[in-house]
């Protein structure tokens, strides 16, 4: 028997990740870990739809924020940077200094959405699955999951969306022993 409880869509999107990453610790099932934290992801993606940016140019947005502040400071840019990034850092850092950028939602976006073409080796499999009816005998690989980078864009959607909100301890850790592979997340490398 189940109690009746009411779940937000925030409750839903914490215990698929902190389920992921329990799955994970014991090698559990690539795929049921992919699609727990495909299931959050794309949840907090459309959670975010509401909110401004999407959930990639958003985390693209807050890189170079904090990437620009440390140029405001005198400080070298944290990541290696092409003439065309580091012109775009020395601007936001300009903003900041002059005080008209104060956060990174004082930054617009335009242009066309990447979000698909970055995500889609994520929503890929979970689509595959959620679509079935599409094509019944089409068949997934198994290289096809990604379940360590899967649960590592799941956390930091959620931390766009409820900033102030501490996931589970286990996941921070998990997270933690992952940061690594952050970097190759976001830039466009194979992921974990």
């Amino acid at each position: 028997m189940t109690a009746d409880i009411a779940l937000t869509k925030q409750a839903a999107a914490r215990r698929l990740i902190s389920s992921a990453v329990i799955f994970a610790r014991v090698e559990g099932d690539p795929l049921a870990i992919h699609l727990l934290a495909a299931s959050a992801l794309n949840m907090l993606r459309e959670l975010l739809r509401g909110r401004g940016p999407d959930y990639v140019a958003r985390a693209m947005i807050e890189g170079l924020f904090r990437a620009a502040s440390c140029v405001a400071r005198g400080e070298p840019a944290p990541f290696p940077t092409d003439a065309y990034t580091y012109e775009l850092l020395r601007e936001i850092a300009d903003g900041i200094v002059s005080g008209h950028l104060q956060s990174v939602d004082d930054i617009n976006v335009t242009g066309r959405s990447i979000e698909f073409e970055h995500l889609k080796h994520i929503t890929g499999p979970f689509n595959f699955l959620k679509h079935a009816d599409r094509d019944p005998l089409e068949h997934l690989n198994e290289s096809a999951f990604r379940p360590v980078e899967t649960i590592l864009h799941a956390v930091c959607a959620y931390a766009m969306i409820f900033p102030d909100q501490r996931l589970d301890t286990h996941v921070a850790n998990f997270a933690m022993e992952h940061v690594e592979d952050l970097d190759a997340l976001w830039s466009g490398e194979d992921g974990a």
